[in-house]
């Protein structure tokens, strides 16, 4: 059952980045995303001081916060957990909040799960906290740099809809639209896959955003995210992930093709074999609003 759930997510994990076997005898023409990448504000911070962001019953440090270049933002966090007698901080990145921000001359305002209002100068981020400024000291600031390939993945992507095609030990296909984990899973247990749908349930794809980083980050509509990096060289891309949100579905890595059939457009098709299935997966994409 692991393996079928990695069959279904190692494509997602490539999910923007697109490419269609059937375009080999299509004439090929340059793809313009528009608007282009806002790369004078795509960077990402790294704290000494560590700011705080607390969620459900769980505080958290932030370790990271990386602006996209589609005006996302990424929150990298690291839990502080209740120990016997002193909070006790993990320090290692193990969730991620994302969300859309605003930006002039250097001040940020964040909206979504992490609302705050931010300055970034040369050593110091400023977070507006309640009445007060407090200033955290900046480890590292890094500006995003997209190679030629990346430029038109670095943006956020929705799912229009997905074709799974399955051979080996059984002969299946099937349509689905969007990306939605269990409803995909539900279709390969009507077909005698011994699969259970409820482990992946709330697992809707509802963004992926793609940065000059570079960082990939899938999220899903039940709040978890598959977060890691990502490299291209021409069509080809490898991913591999830093934050895995549920290890029964998930393995570390990746691998595909890509390419663009037409402007604010993206396609995959990742072919895989795993335990005797082979598994033809393609993805239609959007660029998101």
């Amino acid at each position: 059952m692991k393996k079928l759930f990695f069959l279904i997510a190692a494509a997602v994990m490539v999910l923007p980045l697109m490419s269609s076997c059937d375009q080999e005898d299509q004439p090929k023409k340059p793809v313009v995303m528009e608007p282009g990448p806002t790369a004078e504000v795509a960077q990402i911070i790294t704290f000494e001081d560590k700011p705080l962001f607390h969620k459900g019953n769980q505080d958290y440090e932030i370790l990271s916060i990386e602006f996209t270049e589609d005006s996302r933002y990424i929150l990298g966090l690291s839990p502080i957990v209740a120990g016997s007698s002193v909070a006790t901080k993990a320090g290692n990145l193990s969730k991620v909040v994302t969300g859309k921000f605003t930006e002039s001359g250097g001040k940020f305002m964040t909206k979504g799960e992490y609302e705050a209002q931010m300055e970034l100068l040369e050593s110091v981020m400023k977070i507006l906290q309640g009445a007060n400024w407090a200033e955290f000291k900046i480890k590292k600031k890094k500006t995003n740099t997209s190679t030629t390939e990346q430029t038109n993945a670095a943006r956020t992507w929705v799912v229009d809809d997905c074709f799974l095609t399955i051979t080996g030990k059984l002969n299946i296909q099937s349509g689905f639209k969007g990306c939605d984990f269990q409803e995909i899973a539900q279709f390969l247990k009507n077909n005698k896959v011994n699969i259970d749908p409820s482990k992946v349930a709330g697992y809707k794809v509802s963004e992926i955003m793609f940065t000059g980083g570079p960082s990939m980050n899938i999220q899903f509509s039940n709040g978890e995210s598959f977060y890691g990096s990502y490299s291209l060289s021409g069509e080809n891309i490898s991913y591999n992930f830093t934050v895995i949100a549920n290890k029964d579905i998930i393995n570390g890595s990746a691998s595909g093709t890509l390419t663009y059939p037409a402007d604010k457009k993206a396609e995959l098709v990742l072919n895989t074999s795993i335990d005797g299935y082979n598994g033809t997966i393609q993805f239609n994409m959007s660029q998101a609003k």
